[in-house]
């Protein structure tokens, strides 16, 4: 790919508007409803960063999609506090997957964290997820440093949403994949509208319509800084690092279908 200057497209007042105020829903635990308009602008603008295809507009996508994503959770926030703080880390045993820019714009962060990027190939390597556990504690999050998020300020929207009010329910949840967690409704309908809306502007872009495992995605960009070049060209260096379960499901997939028939 040849190397341009690039200005990330500064987001459309609607865009704008997401990022500070989250978007107008009727949430609901069957169906929810969003705004077409919001749905549309944000499509055009993720579409348009990836058509890019740089290193600023996998930035640009990254922070876009985790600001939407803090803003909407701060609007439709549950009155109850959640039992999430440092050191609790029972959701870190677990399988986590994202996107491609972001797995780009993390690495970029992560190549500045020396200590972090020289140990993280061998944890990368070492990590054998069982998927079918919630949770295996024999192989922590790459990230996971003592109890703590090693990458935190710039964790995946992923991990963003993920939030529980009882963290006793968490721990039975590791034993019992089967044991009930109470977590904020509004995120699920919230995360599958941001999905919905990214793999539809992933397919429109001609890119893989699907996401990758963190770490292991990681490790690879930091092995070889060239494939978010190539992943952009068409040459899925990340392929690797996605599985069955990384791929949206049938309903995440005729919801992006949708979005991208609007297009």
């Amino acid at each position: 790919m040849t190397a341009i200057d690039f200005a990330p497209p500064a987001p459309d007042p609607i865009v704008a508007r997401l990022l500070r105020d989250g978007p107008d829903a009727e949430l609901h635990p069957d169906a929810s409803r969003f705004s077409e308009a919001e749905g549309l602008a944000l499509l055009r603008h993720y579409f348009a960063l990836l058509r890019a295809g740089t290193p600023q507009a996998s930035d640009a996508l990254a922070a876009t999609i985790t600001g939407v994503g803090e803003a909407a959770m701060a609007k439709y926030r549950h009155p109850q506090a959640f039992a999430c703080k440092k050191g609790c880390s029972w959701c870190c045993f677990q399988l986590v997957t994202v996107s491609a820019p972001e797995i780009f714009a993390i690495a970029r962060q992560v190549r500045a964290m020396p200590a972090l990027a020289a140990a993280l190939p061998e944890k990368a390597a070492r990590r054998q997820i069982d998927p079918a556990r919630f949770a295996d504690l024999r192989n922590p999050c790459v990230f996971l440093d003592r109890g703590a998020c090693g990458i935190h300020a710039v964790r995946p929207l992923t991990c963003r949403y993920y939030a529980s009010f009882d963290v006793g329910a968490c721990l039975r949840r590791v034993n019992d994949p089967d044991a009930n967690v109470p977590y904020p409704g509004a995120h699920v309908p919230l995360r599958a509208w941001q999905a919905a809306i990214l793999f539809a502007a992933l397919g429109a872009a001609g890119l893989p319509v699907q996401d990758y495992e963190l770490g292991e995605g990681v490790a690879l960009v930091l092995a070889d800084p060239g494939i978010e070049a190539r992943w952009y060209a068409g040459d899925d260096g990340l392929a690797a690092a996605a599985s069955q379960r990384s791929r949206p499901g049938a309903a995440t997939l005729a919801a992006a279908a949708a979005w991208s028939a609007r297009l």
